[in-house]
């Protein structure tokens, strides 16, 4: 697979296999794997373990996409908890509050793809 930092031309990898070769480490909740990072996008795939969850917060300068792969779980959208699960798409602008939790009982893997490319950090947290 290409590190998310080299020239990126094309790329095809398989979930179950980034997945197992970058497992959640022990005593975490939570693992990021980042495939493309660049100005125009950055696309990462987030595994969330069961009971986990990402407090409230936004993006000042990036909206996301997230596409849920497996798993189920609630995110927060203007203000509500709202169910979501394999096949639920979310797109959330720039400057608008959303968390998320794993409710399920097994890992929820979504795919987001934060555009423009997210180079710096750009998650304020609100609580």
């Amino acid at each position: 697979m290409t590190k998310p930092h080299d020239t990126i031309r094309q790329i095809i990898a398989r979930i179950d296999d980034i997945l197992q070769e970058n497992p959640v480490p022990a005593g975490e909740t939570s693992r990021v794997v980042r495939l493309v990072d660049d100005d125009a996008l950055t696309l990462i795939v987030s595994c969330l373990r069961e009971g986990g969850e990402l407090k409230p917060h936004l993006h000042k300068t990036h909206a996301e996409t997230e596409y849920f792969i497996r798993g189920t779980g609630q995110l927060l959208v203007d203000g509500r908890w709202v169910e979501i699960g394999a096949g639920s798409l979310h797109y959330n602008p720039a400057g608008e509050v959303h968390a998320i939790r794993n409710t399920g009982t097994e890992p929820l893997v979504v795919l987001i793809l934060f555009t423009p490319g997210m180079r710096e950090t750009d998650r304020h947290f609100t609580e």
